[in-house]
């Protein structure tokens, strides 16, 4: 066999299967519950703001004067309420509705995030990131049990995969468009960005 005659096998052979796990998870798309659908897309949303927020706001503060230790404090609060309450919200979780877990937390982060935009500079900045942080580990804990009474065995690790991936998706969408924003808007209202 030529070596032409051995690129063209493995060529063939490499394209099939690429097209086959496209297709093979193609299929696994398709069986995706509706809540499983809005939970993705939520997910993607709060990610997408959350990113752009973070970003926005350590510009914000920047350009009030805040120093960089009191910044780091606001955006390091919202980790610390993430780990002090992961296990916790594990067991919380057993006791609540999930239905109830993902609507209010999603309220409650969006709330937390609209306060930290109208209070002035201050030290409440710290711990309404830190309610963010608590809401935000709330909803992600209880991904598990809401996809695994969601799916069926089928799909179940399409789910948690493609929730990681969309996940750091928006992250990284959200920086990139925000932090484009603030460049695009900069010229516009003459350095109040």
């Amino acid at each position: 066999m030529t070596m032409e005659k051995v690129r063209t096998v493995l060529h063939r052979s490499l394209l099939g299967k690429a097209s086959g796990g496209i297709a093979d998870y193609w299929h696994h798309l398709q069986l995706f519950s509706r809540n499983v659908r809005l939970y993705l897309l939520a997910s993607f949303l709060i990610g997408l703001t959350y990113a752009g927020y973070m970003l926005l706001l350590n510009l914000y503060l920047r350009e009030q004067g805040s120093p960089e230790s009191f910044i780091g404090n606001i955006l390091s609060a919202s980790a610390v309420g993430m780990t002090l309450t992961s296990i916790p919200a594990a067991f919380i979780l057993r006791q609540i509705k999930l239905k109830n877990i993902l609507l209010s937390t999603t309220v409650i982060y969006g709330g937390s995030i609209i306060f930290l935009t109208w209070l002035p500079v201050s030290t409440a900045l710290v711990g309404i990131s830190f309610v963010a942080g608590v809401a935000m580990t709330f909803y992600r804990v209880a991904a598990a049990p809401f996809f695994m009474r969601n799916t069926s065995h089928e799909e179940r690790t399409y789910v948690f995969s493609l929730s990681f991936g969309v996940s750091l998706l928006a992250s990284v969408i959200g920086s990139v468009i925000f932090g484009r924003l603030v460049t695009v808007l900069e010229p516009l209202v003459g350095g109040m960005v």
